[in-house]
């Protein structure tokens, strides 16, 4: 199945309950010029995201809410090149359970084409 419109259709609130109502799985892409952002469900709930606008990657999120400084990103990066691991994977423990917190912010989408669902 697979739905496709715009926010001006269907409200981003109503698609969501309706996708949770419907347990629904597959992938919900909000495209709007070059920024591309994903969520991905499983039987209704929302398992994942992904954005590739840099002002939300995770190091300036975490800059953003002032749970690391330059310096503490800066030395994870530079960990993260050194090993290859993840910026996540590079980041302490204390950092890593403020990531946490942090997936409880909203969301704020203007209108945007919303191809949905497999």
């Amino acid at each position: 199945m697979s739905i496709q419109g715009t926010l001006e259709t269907m409200s981003l609130s109503d698609l969501l309950q309706f996708l949770g109502a419907g347990r629904k799985s597959g992938t919900l892409k909000f495209d709007r010029g070059k920024i591309s952002k994903q969520i991905y469900f499983q039987n209704g709930l929302i398992v994942g995201s992904r954005s590739n606008d840099p002002r939300e990657y995770l190091g300036q999120v975490l800059l953003h809410y002032g749970k690391v400084d330059e310096s503490q990103l800066q030395l994870a990066r530079e960990a993260q090149r050194r090993s290859g691991v993840l910026l996540g994977e590079a980041l302490s423990p204390a950092t890593i359970g403020a990531v946490a917190i942090l997936v409880k912010v909203k969301l704020s989408l203007p209108p945007v084409t919303v191809p949905l669902l497999k």
